[in-house]
């Protein structure tokens, strides 16, 4: 195959189909090398290992969650950062994947990949620790009911990423608002 510049973006994009089409056992440099038109020597030019590229990947995702995340407005209500942070969610809905990854990742491959997934589990408790300390403050301000236990708040703010598979035609914010709702107000009417 004639050799061709890359860029990451292009590559991570390839990846994410894969990813989603093969799982992580089933994806490998040839079929990516075929996604992107190019030789399997092209890949190897820009990443050591399929670990190194999936780490590449997943911190791709959590990088560009926590730029987003670090402009919402921290002086808000909680209830109205918890919003904000869903709406996080179901637009970087990938790091759910991401998540689910890191226990496939040979670890021992290296000492980058290693650092990477640190790196990543780091963040990872960053944003539950948010959601937590957004939780007890909207239970002390009145907003979120203190008789259900903040771990399953937490919890189900989290997973309600896996719910943006449902979506259909709404936007992401028109989904991410019907799904605070439900979440917040109940399902009754």
């Amino acid at each position: 195959m004639a050799r061709r510049k890359l860029n990451k973006e292009d590559i991570f994009i390839a990846t994410d189909g894969l990813l989603h089409e093969l799982g992580y056992e089933g994806f490998h440099f040839k079929a990516l090398a075929d996604q992107l038109g190019v030789g399997r020597s092209t890949i190897y030019e820009y990443y050591r290992s399929k670990e190194d590229l999936i780490t590449a990947y997943m911190l791709h995702i959590m990088e560009a969650f926590i730029e987003d995340r670090d402009k919402l407005d921290q002086t808000a209500r909680p209830l109205e950062q918890l919003r904000g942070l869903l709406h996080l969610f179901m637009k970087h809905d990938r790091i759910l994947l991401a998540i689910e990854l890191t226990p496939h990742v040979q670890k021992s491959s290296s000492d980058h990949v290693q650092q990477i997934l640190n790196h990543l589990w780091k963040h990872h408790h960053i944003v539950f620790a948010q959601i937590k300390e957004l939780v007890v403050a909207g239970i002390k301000c009145g907003e979120i009911r203190s008789d259900l236990p903040v771990k399953l708040i937490e919890a189900a703010l989290f997973q309600a990423i896996s719910l943006n598979k449902a979506r259909n035609q709404e936007t992401t914010e028109e989904w991410a608002n019907a799904v605070f709702d439900m979440l917040f107000s109940g399902i009754r009417t």
